[in-house]
């Protein structure tokens, strides 16, 4: 497996020579650009594990979001033979980035929510791995949650009930106490998507902050049609 320092190093966390830094990020600008434009999954792990030594968080990102994408145009297929090892090599890498927490809240709220499209093309057959990169991307997210902006707490909560993921009671103390010191940060369907969300996976929250966004959703929704939708979103999860 990868070094946590070599990790660091290309999750950011290093600094190259100050001539090198343009070119650098320039190559993975480029990288990134290939990796958005792949329009087949064999383009898109062909492109990735080519340039497994160069992927930095983001690129790593880009890949779960564009699988996610090729999967839900209709263009992607069980992974067999050596594509499940190529994407094998990814989801050690991802996990390695986990573990070493040099994913943002962005990033991990993009994995989690891409990750089902992996799920799918693997057809259920290594669940284990799958829990474990899952695991050590919530306890990130738990130790980072300070830094979640409330667009990354709903699209990573959506992603655990895509992906039937419980949270644990440590990610759940520390995400509750970060919503109830930013609620005025919260848009109402940004609010409503995480009261359902809290819903679906059964979570116990407590009382005010399940009062605190219903009120926020009913309160500051302001398109009439929109308004009525949120409101029965929330009506769901409150019941």
């Amino acid at each position: 497996g990868e070094s946590a320092r070599g990790a660091t190093r290309r999750g950011g966390g290093g600094r190259a020579g100050a001539g090198r830094v343009p070119l650098r990020h320039a190559a993975e600008n480029r990288l990134n650009d290939r990796i958005l434009s792949a329009d087949k999954v064999e383009n898109l792990l062909d492109i990735t594990t080519a340039n497994i030594e160069s992927l930095d968080r983001v690129t790593l990102t880009s890949v779960y979001q564009r699988l996610s994408q090729i999967s839900r145009r209709g263009q992607s297929n069980q992974l067999k033979g050596a594509q499940l090892e190529q994407w094998r090599e990814v989801r050690k890498l991802a996990q390695v980035f986990a573990e070493s927490d040099l994913l943002s809240p962005n990033d991990i709220s993009c994995v989690v929510s891409s990750m089902r499209s992996g799920q799918n093309m693997q057809n259920g057959c290594e669940p284990k791995t799958d829990m474990k990169l899952l695991l050590a991307l919530q306890d990130s997210a738990t130790k980072q949650i300070e830094k979640f902006r409330p667009r990354n707490t709903a699209h990573l909560l959506v992603g655990m009930v895509q992906l039937r993921l419980k949270p644990n009671a440590s990610f759940i103390v520390a995400l509750e106490s970060k919503i109830m010191s930013s609620l005025d940060e919260f848009q109402p369907h940004v609010a409503a998507n995480v009261l359902w969300a809290l819903r679906k996976l059964h979570v116990a929250v407590s009382p005010d902050l399940v009062q605190s966004m219903g009120d926020l959703v009913t309160r500051e929704s302001k398109a009439p049609t929109v308004r009525l939708k949120l409101i029965a979103r929330s009506i769901w999860a409150l019941s």
